[in-house]
């Protein structure tokens, strides 16, 4: 856990002594994000890529409408808990309700704080990030999940490229200015 023994050179990644990466966090964002490019360069216009729990689209819909992406009801993990409408925009879900278990009645998921090598212990269930960029939002996701609602929404004041949804874990939420949910 020690990314000071990350070293970078070029396109190259080297590990210090027993090190491993994991590029989960960001490996389904990236790869919408590779489709819409593909999209591009094949002239495609209008279209949509779902990777469970990403979803990222490229223009508007062929009745020229925007997409309607659902966000999941983190309570159940299967219901829509919202809606947002968006072209050419990444909409990326990172939830505590994906992958986890119960022990001794307390929840571990897999969304980790480096910090503490625990899963992040805060009041959110779910973070929704909206970005032009789905590698970017991915990442995004993921850090501000281990943040937790207070500096998850400085974070995205200072950054309003972006936009977010956070689900709290007693089923309330907020959402930045344009977010633009509609709760179901």
């Amino acid at each position: 856990v020690d990314a000071s023994q990350v070293v970078i050179d070029g396109d190259q990644v080297s590990l210090g002594t027993n090190q491993e990466m994991d590029l989960g966090g960001i490996a389904k964002g990236y790869t919408s994000a590779r489709v819409m490019e593909i999209f591009r360069e094949y002239g495609i216009t209008s279209g949509m890529v779902s990777l469970g729990g990403n979803v990222q689209t490229i223009g508007m819909k062929p009745d020229d409408t925007e997409y309607t992406v659902g966000i999941t009801d983190p309570s159940d993990g299967s219901s829509i808990y919202g809606t947002v409408k968006v072209k050419d925009k990444a909409v990326i879900t990172s939830g505590i309700y994906q992958r986890n278990f119960k022990k001794d009645g307390k929840l571990y998921h897999h969304i980790m704080d480096k910090r503490t090598g625990m899963p992040a212990d805060n009041n959110l269930a779910s973070v929704t990030v909206i970005a032009e960029n789905g590698a970017m939002a991915d990442a995004y996701a993921t850090a501000l999940s281990v943040m937790g609602e207070e500096k998850a929404i400085v974070f995205q004041k200072k950054h309003p490229q972006i936009q977010i949804i956070l689900i709290r874990k007693d089923g309330t939420f907020y959402q930045s200015e344009k977010a633009g949910m509609i709760k179901s």
